[in-house]
């Protein structure tokens, strides 16, 4: 089903999850999922302006990092648990291009890692 192969359950997972968790990280109040793009068909994501390849999650948070550098964000690119789906070329021209222009990037496998990527972006400034 679309649910289980676009790994929605996953992004409902995550999102539920930062609700919970808004009072003792105000960062969240700011994350954003982005699936219009990569779960319609290409015809419905085209005609609607989307870009294919477009990361799932982005959090608009600056920090800075742990050598120094600044972050514009964490952007979340999600990926089925099982480990059975893999970033396209598409997406990895994004990934590459939001680093260059400072923003932490994570491929996380699953929700689970997802909360263990973010918690730690957020870890460093709470």
């Amino acid at each position: 089903d679309l649910v289980r192969s676009r790994g929605l359950g996953d992004v409902y997972k995550r999102q539920t999850w930062a609700k919970m968790h808004e009072e003792r990280y105000p960062a969240l109040r700011w994350l954003f999922a982005v699936t219009y793009g990569s779960y319609a068909p290409n015809h419905t994501a085209l005609s609607t302006g989307t870009n294919a390849g477009v990361p799932d999650l982005w959090l608009p948070w600056a920090s800075v990092g742990p050598n120094g550098e600044y972050r514009h964000g964490l952007v979340i690119e999600l990926k089925r648990s099982d480990r059975s789906n893999h970033t396209t070329p598409e997406q990895d021209e994004w990934i590459a291009y939001l680093r260059r222009q400072g923003w932490l990037v994570a491929v996380c496998y699953g929700a689970d890692d997802a909360i263990k990527v973010t918690m730690h972006y957020l870890e460093e400034q709470y």
